[in-house]
Order: structure tokens, then C-alpha cells, then sequence
């Protein structure tokens, strides 16, 4: 695994990829496919998500972890952070009237920390006997 001084900035790197994926999904469903802005919002994110899973096994973290014990790990991951956005994008267009690309940057920002902490302790850790 790779030094936290390396992994932070690999992160937001790879997590601005997974980001234009997600947005750029998301926006296009809107805009040109009239879809409603929570369920594209959720298709963006499981888009984003898998460049997010491929990028960051590689690249911010060097995981060694089998994906057959790495990818299901991601995938309850995913459940989670794809539940939050989706509530916090709903809220904010719905509750308080945001735009839902400010609905969902601001779902982004909430996301980020818990998913740097769960991906770099949790999905990408490496494999302990008692794992």
C-alpha cells in the first residue's frame, strides 16, 4: 500500500475522473434523455464508481487484495455512499428547490472523506490472516 502523502492527492486525481464520468452521465440523461435528476444522479454514480473501483485498486492504492475479496468489499461500499448521494440529492432538490447539479456537488463534497477512509482501510487494505 502506498503512503498516505501519495494515496491523497492519487485520490482526488482519480476521484476528479470518476467525478466527470459520474456528472457528465448525469448531465446528459437530464438534459437530452428528460430523465429525473435523482435517478440519473444514481446512474452517474455507479458509472463514476467503476472507474472509481479500477483507478484506485491500481493506481492511488497498489492493492494486492484479490478482487474476488476486494470487489464485494466495493460493492457494500458503493450500496452506502450511492444511498447517501441519492438522499442528499433528493433533499436538496426537493426539500430546499437546488438545481440538482448544486444538489449534487454538494452530495459529492459529503461522500468524499468517507469513501477515502473506507476504500484506503477497508476495500484496499491489505489482506490480514484473520480477514
Amino acid at each position: 500500500m502506498i503512503g498516505r502523502r501519495r494515496t491523497v492527492p492519487r485520490f482526488l486525481g482519480v476521484g476528479a475522473a470518476a467525478t466527470a464520468v459520474h456528472y457528465g452521465l448525469m448531465t446528459g440523461l437530464v438534459e437530452m434523455a428528460s430523465w429525473p435528476p435523482v435517478l440519473a444522479a444514481v446512474a452517474g454514480f455507479v458509472a463514476g464508481a467503476v472507474v472509481n473501483y479500477l483507478l484506485n485498486r491500481r493506481y492511488t492504492f497498489a492493492s494486492h487484495r484479490a478482487h474476488r475479496e476486494g470487489a464485494p468489499r466495493f460493492v457494500l461500499m458503493l450500496i452506502f455512499a450511492c444511498t447517501l448521494n441519492a438522499a442528499l440529492v433528493w433533499a436538496l432538490i426537493h426539500g430546499f428547490g437546488w438545481h440538482y447539479l448544486v444538489a449534487q456537488a454538494v452530495a459529492t463534497g459529503a461522500v468524499l472523506v468517507t469513501n477515502y477512509l473506507t476504500l484506503r482501510y477497508w476495500v484496499f487494505a491489505e489482506a490480514r490472516p484473520h480477514d
